[in-house]
């Protein structure tokens, strides 16, 4: 499987990408079974039972990750249903893993194959983005799904954890929204505390009706 084979295949279903912030706690996620889901970075270490998400993606180099993290990941691939992504120039090649070509700077690294047959991103704010951004949206988009929805993604802090690192993650959020929204996709952030200046709704109103 590559990421070709996977374009435009989940047209007309929605996709909530789960990141690991703590407002995730806030939600049951058995709310989720049955539903198209994208776990970031350690998210599946983070509950017991483990939650296992349809799609897991972690960008940066594996040496940079966590234990939390590698734990996730090691869950991941011994899952056959879950699709792992990964960026690190390590892993191309790897059996069952699906190489997307991120560098741990956040650079485009073939944008005239990859990014660039997608969005074709102008703005330097989306090559800044966090995890959730980088991997889930954008590869959610390019999979057809529509809509987006963020869940444990706050956006109050950014990898390197400093207050300019935050406000692009924050500007980068707006940005890929904004960008996504004019080409038709709508993406939401149902995260409690989110500050993002992009459409946002209770997740309760999405996941119960409420």
């Amino acid at each position: 499987m590559n990421l070709d084979s996977l374009h435009d295949k989940y047209i007309g279903h929605r996709l909530f990408v789960l990141g690991t912030g703590p407002s995730l706690h806030k939600v049951d996620l058995g709310l989720l079974l049955g539903e198209y889901t994208f776990g970031l970075n350690a998210f599946i270490e983070r509950f017991n039972p483990p939650f296992i998400p349809s799609f897991y993606g972690v960008v940066e180099d594996l040496d940079r990750q966590s234990k939390e993290t590698m734990l996730s990941l090691d869950k991941a691939l011994a899952d056959p249903l879950c699709t792992v992504f990964l960026g690190d120039e390590v892993s191309k090649g790897w059996k069952d893993i699906i190489w997307v070509p991120v560098d741990n700077k956040n650079d485009m690294r073939d944008e005239a194959h990859f990014w660039g047959s997608w969005c074709n991103w102008k703005h330097k704010a989306a090559r800044d983005a966090t995890v959730a951004l980088d991997l889930g949206v954008q590869v959610g988009y390019w999979m057809g799904f529509n809509p987006i929805y963020l869940l444990g993604c706050e956006l109050t802090e950014a990898r390197r954890r400093g207050p300019q690192d935050v406000e692009k993650s924050r500007e980068a959020a707006h940005v890929v929204a904004k960008m996504l929204g004019q080409r038709g996709v709508s993406v939401v952030n149902l995260s409690e505390g989110c500050t993002v200046d992009m459409p946002t709704q209770d997740w309760r109103e999405v996941l119960l009706g409420a």
